[in-house]
């Protein structure tokens, strides 16, 4: 970060560990299903961005880099998954590639949402086991700005998400 020193001695983590007992079974099959929907099959699954072939179709990456209406952000594999910020006009909005663009959502749009709804609950089980100052305040900051909701209509503390696709490398 540009605001730190930059040395590593200077890094402090700060986090806090629920445990596992906040995880409930359907909490954790609905994270599943997100998540295996979103990689796909695993034999059309690839380390790489998916390319074009000869007939103009995307292969290899994962499945949610395959829809049609995935956009990564500035040639990555990263993909904002709910609202975005546009600094110049001082808006909130729904990610481009989100957007309807018609009544019936499109693939993209799908796991988009299945991601949502499987991991912001996990993440709200997490904030209810926080200090209670900083739970309050972070309501009360979401109340007083009307944050839009994400996920579920109970999250207050997590206004956007990104889906980062990082596949392990191999040792050597």
């Amino acid at each position: 970060s540009s605001l730190g020193s930059g040395r590593a001695e200077d890094d402090v983590l700060q986090a806090w560990v629920c445990g596992k007992e906040i995880l409930t079974a359907h909490m954790a099959v609905q994270m599943m299903h997100a998540r295996d929907n979103a990689l796909g099959p695993r034999h059309l699954r690839t380390r790489e961005k998916p390319k074009l072939n000869e007939k103009g179709e995307k292969t290899g990456g994962v499945a949610f880099e395959r829809c049609e209406h995935a956009k990564a952000l500035n040639d990555t594999r990263c993909h904002t998954l709910a609202f975005s910020y546009e600094g110049p006009k001082k808006l909130v909005a729904p990610a481009a590639p989100g957007k309807m663009r018609g009544p019936e959502l499109n693939a993209t749009q799908v796991m988009r949402r299945d991601l949502l709804t499987a991991v912001v609950p996990i993440a709200m089980a997490a904030m209810n086991e926080t200090v209670p100052s900083v739970y309050k305040a972070l309501k009360s900051h979401a109340e007083l700005a009307n944050t839009p909701r994400m996920g579920t209509d109970d999250n207050f503390a997590y206004a956007t998400a990104q889906l980062n696709i990082a596949p392990a490398q191999r040792a050597g």
